[in-house]
């Protein structure tokens, strides 16, 4: 039974993901469908990128991950399918993919939908469930449709990273607050390089060293560690991290439009990541 994921940013109390779910098993009834997450932060593509990326490792080769935030980012809307590691993604044509695989971008295959009638996204969903039917019997997905050699590119989310430092962005913050960075722990220590570091939140708030859990500290104090998607993230054990860093969190369900600019706002702080030459901390 093939295996394909929904992400989105729609409510899971809306009619729409049913009516998708629907349409994709009269494409065909096989298909195991699965929710991967929805109500994501509307928009925000890069985060989308995350949460599949994190998700993804877990799940069996040959999944279909469906991804459906910021659907109308440009018009007419072309679905795109590509290839991720031993996976496949589906998306719509609006930078996605270039926060997806930053590094090993994989020409995507443009999904064949007439341009003469603007579809809604469940109509949307019946092309794209055709053509999964079609993969899962055997056709290559390079064969699936016209390669896309003018897909949209967005600049990655990806950490700013010198030679004695790293700025970090906000990545994502999740209902405990805890803040993770665009930093992974390979760029991590790539750049340590077996030297000391400092995580600069405030001038005079740091932290020195990587945790492996979060009791690895007492109640009420700050922590830093690589997450299971491979991730920086800053957590307080038993507390927010997110308050002591001034951000916002995002919360599910509906919101009003104070919090979501402030959502907005929080998504684009950043920390420093200092390193220090042994010769230099011990001075």
């Amino acid at each position: 039974m093939p295996i394909i994921t929904l992400c989105s940013d729609m409510s899971p109390a809306d009619y729409q993901l049913g009516a998708i779910r629907g349409v994709l098993m009269q494409c065909d009834p096989s298909f195991q469908l699965v929710d991967l997450a929805h109500d994501i932060i509307p928009f925000q593509t890069s985060l989308a990128a995350y949460i599949v990326r994190g998700a993804a490792r877990y799940y069996p080769a040959n999944t279909t991950h469906i991804v459906m935030v910021d659907v109308y980012a440009k018009r007419p809307v072309r679905w795109l399918l590509t290839q991720f590691r031993n996976q496949y993604v589906v998306c719509p044509d609006n930078g996605l993919i270039s926060h997806l695989m930053p590094n090993d971008l994989v020409q995507p295959t443009e999904i064949s939908i007439p341009h003469d009638h603007d579809f809604n996204t469940i109509e949307y969903l019946a092309f794209v469930g055709e053509t999964l039917h079609s993969l899962y019997q055997g056709t290559a997905w390079e064969k699936l449709g016209p390669q896309a050699w003018d897909f949209a590119r967005h600049e990655p989310n990806q950490a700013i990273i010198g030679d004695h430092w790293i700025e970090a962005k906000v990545l994502h913050i999740d209902n405990f607050e805890n803040v993770v960075f665009n930093i992974t722990q390979e760029e991590f220590e790539q750049v340590k390089a077996g030297r000391d570091f400092q995580i600069q939140l405030h001038a005079h708030n740091v932290i020195k060293e990587i945790s492996q859990h979060y009791t690895d500290v007492p109640p009420g104090e700050k922590l830093a560690l690589f997450n299971s998607a491979g991730f920086l993230e800053i957590a307080i054990n038993r507390g927010n991290a997110a308050s002591l860093l001034g951000l916002h969190p995002p919360k599910s369900g509906q919101l009003d439009a104070a919090t979501r600019y402030l959502n907005t706002r929080a998504y684009y702080h950043s920390i420093r990541i200092a390193f220090i030459d042994k010769n230099e901390s011990s001075a």
